[in-house]
């Protein structure tokens, strides 16, 4: 069993205090992975060498977006992606949960 907090510790953790919206999500400790799913929508996330997150979601069908981020920028992507209405790209965002516009939510 791991027991050591790491990034996507810390990720969950900012997305469980701004949890505005409902969607469901399993952790695999050991292999520090998550998946979110949701409203059709689902992204993956799991740790990378040197602190960062590796967030990988469908923004067509059949097309994979991957982006690099820090814990705080994977919680403000993954709030994103699961608020979307429809596949769309989302930007990398520069902040916490919450910090950008409505881009995919029409």
């Amino acid at each position: 069993m791991h027991s050591r907090f790491g990034p996507l510790d810390q990720m969950l953790g900012i997305l469980l205090e701004t949890w505005n919206r409902r969607y469901n999500f399993e952790m695999d400790r050991d292999r520090r992975v998550a998946l979110f799913t949701g409203g059709g929508m689902q992204a993956g996330a799991g740790e990378i060498e040197g602190g960062l997150i590796r967030v990988a979601y469908e923004s067509a069908p059949h097309e994979i977006v991957e982006e690099f981020c820090s814990p705080e920028q994977a919680a403000a992507l993954i709030d994103a992606i699961m608020a979307r209405k429809q596949l769309c790209r989302i930007p990398k965002p520069t902040g916490q949960p919450g910090t950008f516009s409505d881009h995919g939510k029409t």
